[in-house]
C-alpha cells in the first residue's frame, strides 16, 4: 500500500526534499530509512505539516490541539 507521510520536523523535511546531508546521527537514520522507502515506492508523497496542525501531537505530547478537536467533533481533517 503506497503511503503519504507528513513530517512536522522542518529540518528532516528539508533534507529529504533537497537531498542534502547532515552530521546529526538520528536525522541521518531517518533520512536513510525514508529515502529507501521512497525508492521502493512504498512512500509516494512527502509533505511538511506545521506542528500546530498535526493531530498526532495530541497523542505524543499528551495535549489536545485544535486539529484533533476538529477531527473528533466534525470528522474532518484539513492539511
Amino acid at each position: 500500500i503506497p503511503i503519504s507521510i507528513y513530517i512536522d520536523l522542518k529540518s528532516l523535511y528539508n533534507y529529504l526534499i533537497k537531498l542534502s546531508i547532515t552530521n546529526k546521527k538520528r536525522l541521518i537514520i531517518n533520512i536513510i530509512l525514508i529515502r529507501e522507502l521512497y525508492k521502493k515506492r512504498e512512500i509516494i508523497e512527502i509533505r511538511y505539516i506545521n506542528s500546530k496542525d498535526n493531530p498526532i501531537d495530541a497523542y505524543i505530547k499528551k495535549m489536545l490541539n485544535k486539529v484533533l478537536e476538529t477531527l473528533i467533533l466534525y470528522n474532518t481533517l484539513i492539511i
